[in-house]
């Protein structure tokens, strides 16, 4: 194992993984663990920060503030019974919403504020069928008993009592009565792919199957054609929204020309086969890829026959 410090992965493609430094690295599998951070618009706020989290006091006002609190994820919190600061999790910041709402109201009628103070209960988590395993108040529980205890906690938490009876009912039935066998449709787990491609990445190259039509999340791509020993020809851009890749599917030829990402991007794939289902299943996307196809063909035209007076010219 290989461990690089102060680096970041800025880009990871079917290919590898780019880092910070501008190294790539080629993999077929990437995994991934993600944690948790405050929205970007926290850092822009102007506040004393920590990590991307806003500085507070031990009465969850703003430091260096009066009148400005903060909670929750875009906060770091002092944690008044353990040492460090509170962990960004829905027990804490529930409580610390409730602590928050006193200390205001007691600012506002000039009342001494009371700092925030939370240990945690401890935490739950279920791991297969009937078993789970618990940390509560220092004690460690594993086993059923730890399952049960989390479904407890989860069904006293539903917002109704209607909402509580209908999952309580269907939680006892399933612990009674064994799962229903139900079959499945494998192949219809792949309707929507999505993928991510480098600035310079080839997504679709001319000449070759089509079978998968896009459509653009996010980024900017070019279209370009190449015809025999003549230079390469940029047929047109497409940004977020646009799509591509249909001409080939619905005319069954191989792709007439090659799409190259200008900037990083985001696409939607979907299989020839679910691209056939839409069109049949959808009377406005019909539409929509129809008159966009014949868009393209009447601009492919117009474009040849440019290109033969030009030939003519010269």
């Amino acid at each position: 194992m290989e461990v690089r410090l102060n680096t970041t992965v800025c880009e990871a493609t079917a290919e590898g993984v780019t880092f910070s430094t501008g190294e790539t690295i080629s993999a077929g599998t990437v995994v991934c663990t993600v944690g948790n951070a405050p929205h970007p618009l926290v850092g822009t706020a102007g506040l004393p920060q920590e990590g991307g989290r806003i500085l507070v006091d031990g009465f969850l006002r703003v430091r260096g503030t009066d009148n400005l609190w903060a909670i929750g994820d875009a906060a770091l919190i002092p944690d008044g019974e353990g040492g460090g600061y509170c962990p960004p999790t829905a027990q804490h910041a529930v409580r610390e919403g409730r602590q928050c709402a006193r200390n205001v109201l007691a600012a506002v009628r000039g009342r001494p504020l009371r700092a925030f103070r939370f240990g945690g209960i401890g935490q739950l988590a279920s791991v297969g069928r009937h078993c789970g395993v618990a940390r509560l108040w220092g004690w460690n529980i594993s086993g059923f008993p730890a399952w049960w205890l989390w479904r407890s906690v989860y069904l006293s938490k539903l917002p109704s009592l209607r909402c509580k009876v209908l999952v309580g009912l269907d939680w006892m039935l399933e612990a009674l009565f064994p799962r229903d066998i139900t079959m499945i449709e494998l192949q219809r787990t792949e309707k929507l792919e999505r993928a991510h491609f480098r600035a310079g990445d080839t997504i679709v190259r001319q000449g070759e199957f089509a079978d998968r039509f896009y459509i653009i999340e996010s980024g900017e791509v070019e279209i370009v054609q190449q015809e025999g020993e003549k230079p390469e020809k940029r047929l047109g851009v497409r940004t977020a929204g646009d799509s591509f890749g249909e001409l080939a599917i619905l005319n069954h030829i191989p792709r007439t020309a090659t799409v190259r990402c200008l900037t990083p991007v985001n696409v939607v794939m979907f299989s020839r086969a679910d691209f056939h289902a839409l069109l049949g299943s959808f009377h406005s996307f019909r539409t929509h890829i129809l008159d966009q196809v014949s868009h393209l063909e009447t601009k492919a035209v117009g474009s040849r026959a440019e290109g033969s007076n030009a030939d003519g010219d010269e």
